[in-house]
């Protein structure tokens, strides 16, 4: 199972942030390497739990799971996952209950969360996570509290780092956002990025969600 690390908090509005398209690839040559992770750098970064399921793998899966980790382009959406089924991307949001209608006009502090998962063979290697709390009243998102973003990563030779941003948008009955910034880091490669985050009104329902 993943346990979440590396909690990140920032105040509303306190990063200016770069608006990003998913995982872009920074401009330039694409340089070409073998990233050459074994078995044993696997089991190094699993948990205890993963790493049994790990070693209850055939031979043949454990083979194929290191094909999957080797490439360069897992975790990103340039990974064809049509060719590698055995990789399961999902995606999950939540929080607190949508207001009931006799709830409509008070003021209430809600947080709602979005999160993203990949696994092989069910090994659960990597969650990114974006957490927003806010304040309403009616359909209004009057403030946001704080926005912060965590994740967990088990795959060798892969860095991650982040940062979250948030605000507010419309006029009429604004409603409030959170976003992270994600950049993943892989050695003699360029570093990819990519935006997750979510788009909620004073409701407390998630309208709009961004996925890496």
């Amino acid at each position: 199972m993943l346990k979440f690390m590396i909690l990140k908090a920032v105040l509303p509005l306190a990063i200016a942030g770069t608006s990003m398209t998913p995982m872009n690839t920074a401009t330039g040559d694409e340089p070409v390497t073998t990233l050459g992770i074994t078995s044993s750098d696997v089991t190094l970064e699993l948990p205890a739990e993963e790493e049994a399921l790990w070693n209850g793998l055939s031979t043949e899966q454990q083979a194929r799971s290191l094909e999957i980790l080797n490439d360069e382009d897992f975790l990103t959406p340039d990974f064809d996952l049509a060719a590698n089924p055995e990789v399961k991307v999902s995606f999950e949001e939540g929080g607190d209950p949508v207001a009931a209608p006799g709830d409509l006009g008070a003021l209430a502090t809600r947080t709602k969360y979005v999160s993203q998962d990949w696994t092989i063979f069910g090994i659960a290697y990597t969650r990114i996570y974006t957490r927003m709390t806010f304040t309403t009243s009616g359909a209004s998102v009057t403030s946001i509290q704080n926005c912060w973003n965590t994740h967990v990563n088990y795959v060798p030779f892969r860095a991650i780092d982040s940062s979250s941003y948030s605000g507010r948008t419309g006029a009429n009955a604004p409603s409030g956002w959170c976003k992270t910034d994600w950049a993943l880091t892989t050695p003699l490669q360029a570093t990819k990025f990519g935006t997750q985050g979510l788009l909620c009104n004073g409701y407390g329902t998630i309208v709009t969600r961004w996925n890496v």
